[in-house]
């Protein structure tokens, strides 16, 4: 059974953060800053994805690590 990925607080915020921009840059598209705010939100939201993705990398090759260590053996 694979494990849950808990997510980190800053890694919700993030994402949080960014679903604020993407709305708000398109709700207000026709004034000069719209796509400017679009275009931030969109750029917190890859930031926050590729975060999540070395976190769950890092996570899983220490899981790895701890199921190969010797110590932790269990017959």
């Amino acid at each position: 059974m694979p494990s849950r990925v808990k997510a980190h607080p800053f890694l919700t915020l993030l994402a949080v953060v960014s679903a604020i921009l993407i709305v708000v840059g398109r709700v207000n598209k026709d004034m000069w800053w719209g796509n400017w705010v679009f275009v931030a939100g969109i750029a917190v939201l890859v930031v926050a994805g590729a975060l999540f993705l070395l976190l769950t990398k890092r996570r899983s090759e220490e899981h790895t690590s701890e199921l190969q260590s010797l110590t932790n053996l269990v017959c």
